[in-house]
């Protein structure tokens, strides 16, 4: 049984790498649009498909 005051994280939280935001930043914005570009991708050939 854990200590209650230990908490629980399925993680090591310390381990986690920490954002930074300057350095960050464009890689966000182009896995951001990547992703955007294939959910866009896969809802136009599932509409186009439907039927």
């Amino acid at each position: 049984m854990m200590k209650s005051e230990e908490g629980f994280a399925p993680f090591d939280l310390s381990k986690t790498r920490k954002f930074d935001r300057k350095k960050d930043q464009e890689s966000l914005r182009q896995s951001f649009y990547k992703l955007a570009a294939q959910y866009f991708e896969v809802s136009c050939f599932t509409i186009k498909n439907l039927n």
